[in-house]
């Protein structure tokens, strides 16, 4: 603060020298070409021993912020001379104009963004050569604050347990019952069968091998073998979808709906946790609820070996109470209402990444998702009564999105790697 006022200081001195009669400043001996240059040569004198000194003085009170304050110093020092010389009519502003500081004002505004954009580009290009030659590792390490996140049991080092072949293998074929249901209930009139439907699959697996594997003898892993089936299946559920002209909205609601009912059924005996959550009236129980089964899902996956690792965020205090308990609108109104409350649950190194990058990259809008369908109906479940098939309307509604995230920063765009999928959960009162 102390370094920023002494700048300004200098600056609105640099103003008043070039913005008056010359007369009022120096002798009328020297000339205005001269008289300018006296002033800057004087005005960088003065900015050089009021560095020295500023630096030296933070750096025996602050040793260890001595290299951080020194680069603040040198960005704000730059960003000055910048203003000052950047705009060449500084020095010759027509002093006959009845509103001279208005041309002069809008000189300043003018250099101040021609400065903030040159040091913008200078910072860019500093931060690109640093992250292509490895000097900013500490900086691009993923940041994990440990007070607002649960992280599971699973490896923070991208290790994966033993994969669940067969439940992978029965996840494969509760998504081709869901397909066929769902499409069923959209379009009576033409009727797909489960041979109809595999024939598709085998056909796309022929034109698409040599594209995820080199050659007929390579082996695969499990789970790359799985991520394969995912995209083969999932492509001929799309191509159906697109031959047959289906809405689709409808179509991927009924689609959500019935595989998210089979998930829940297929985990409650993988994780028992997911049966022991009760159901409750009382919206702080359903909440916990909603908690507990959040971080069953996530130890389901590392156990049957989809992910790595998973975390979630912890909402604070403050907005669990606003959730919970409604509140006065205003003084003036006699109603009441609640806020909504969100979290994220982030899934880390999942087996059907590529596929689901692939599958949207390539225009379809159906892909696999196991983890977000997993966990809307196990939260719809918590708050809320299932009746038949169908969820009933309750008092709160769960919205989930899932965002692609890069754990390491990089100002590289081309660096970009997907590593984790982010869920962002939202609580709406209804």
């Amino acid at each position: 603060m102390h370094r920023a006022m002494v700048y300004w200081i200098i600056f609105l001195q640099a103003i008043t020298v070039e913005a008056f009669p010359l007369s009022t400043v120096v002798p009328s001996r020297i000339t205005k070409a001269s008289s300018s240059t006296f002033h800057r040569c004087r005005m960088k004198i003065l900015l050089a021993e009021i560095s020295k000194d500023e630096c030296q003085r933070e750096s025996r009170q602050h040793p260890i912020d001595f290299d951080r304050g020194r680069r603040d110093a040198v960005a704000s020092l730059g960003c000055f001379l910048i203003c000052c010389w950047c705009s060449p009519s500084f020095a010759s502003d027509g002093f006959n104009n009845p509103a001279p500081f208005f041309d002069l004002s809008q000189q300043i505004r003018k250099s101040a963004v021609r400065g903030a954009k040159l040091i913008d580009e200078i910072d860019a290009k500093w931060e690109r050569f640093s992250d292509d030659f490895g000097l900013g590792e500490k900086r691009n390490m993923p940041k994990v604050d440990k007070l607002n996140v649960v992280v599971s049991g699973g490896s923070t080092k991208g290790i994966q347990k033993n994969f669940d072949s067969k439940f992978a293998s029965v996840l494969l074929q509760e998504c081709d019952l869901a397909f066929l249901k769902a499409y069923e209930a959209q379009q009576s009139r033409s009727l797909l069968s489960a041979q109809d439907l595999s024939s598709r699959i085998i056909d796309i697996q022929k034109l698409v091998r040599k594209s995820f594997f080199p050659s007929q003898d390579f082996r695969a892993t499990l789970q790359e073998a799985f991520n394969y089936e995912l995209f083969t299946h999932f492509k001929a559920y799309n191509d159906i979808l697109v031959e047959q002209k289906m809405v689709f909205p409808p179509f991927h609601d009924e689609f959500e709906r019935v595989i998210g009912k089979r998930l829940l059924e297929l985990a409650i005996p993988l994780q028992s946790s997911l049966s022991s959550i009760s159901s409750t009236t009382q919206i702080k129980d359903q909440l916990n609820n909603a908690f507990k089964a959040t971080d069953s899902i996530g130890a389901l996956f590392v156990d049957s070996g989809f992910i790595t690792s998973w975390e979630r965020s912890i909402p604070s205090k403050e907005d669990v109470e606003d959730f919970i308990e409604p509140y006065l609108a205003s003084a003036a109104d006699n109603f009441y209402v609640t806020s909504d409350l969100k979290f994220t649950l982030s899934l880390n190194g999942d087996v059907s990444l590529n596929s689901q990058l692939l599958l949207q990259e390539l225009g379809y809008r159906l892909y696999p998702s196991f983890g977000r369908w997993l966990l809307q109906r196990s939260l719809m479940s918590c708050f809320s009564h299932s009746e038949g098939n169908y969820i009933q309307k309750g008092d709160v509604r769960v919205n989930i999105d899932d965002y692609y995230m890069d754990t390491s920063y990089n100002s590289n765009p081309d660096l970009f790697e997907v590593k984790q999928i982010l869920l962002n959960v939202v609580l709406e009162h209804s």
